[in-house]
């Protein structure tokens, strides 16, 4: 518990920034359908489920890349672009060198998709209270 506390406070700006980065998406996903639809239970159940989706979504795409889904299409870039513009060679030999390097910075790093993820889980939370008030 003592290690969660300690990580908790080192990036708490990362998490905070992320949570309100991820209530403000799904605030506007959610008045946005609230406002199109003629029926404003439909456009708030519309809205929050969708905000929920697309948070949720988001969030499975952060954790992808956190394991390391994306490393292959960014050290091709990153080689891409040192050999077009870089005056200095690339800091990597290779792919597995690249890669070493990533997951030791990964492991010391902030875990963004939590603070999205909570966000996701409140606006599905709104969903289904929303789908209680309108069956009822």
């Amino acid at each position: 518990m003592k290690r969660l506390l300690a990580h908790i406070r080192k990036h708490f700006k990362a998490y905070l920034v992320t949570f309100i980065v991820a209530l403000a998406i799904g605030l506007g996903i959610f008045l946005t359908f609230y406002f199109l639809h003629k029926s404003k239970y439909i456009g708030a159940m519309d809205g929050t489920g969708v905000a929920f989706l697309a948070l949720t979504g988001i969030a499975l795409l952060i954790w992808i890349g956190k394991l390391g889904a994306y490393d292959s299409m960014s050290y091709g870039f990153k080689q891409m672009f040192t050999s077009m513009f870089g005056r200095n060679p690339s800091k990597y030999n290779d792919f597995a060198g690249y890669k070493e390097e990533k997951s030791r910075q990964r492991k010391s790093s902030s875990k963004l998709y939590f603070a999205m993820l909570f966000v996701a889980i409140l606006f599905g939370i709104a969903y289904v209270i929303l789908e209680i008030v309108l069956r009822a």
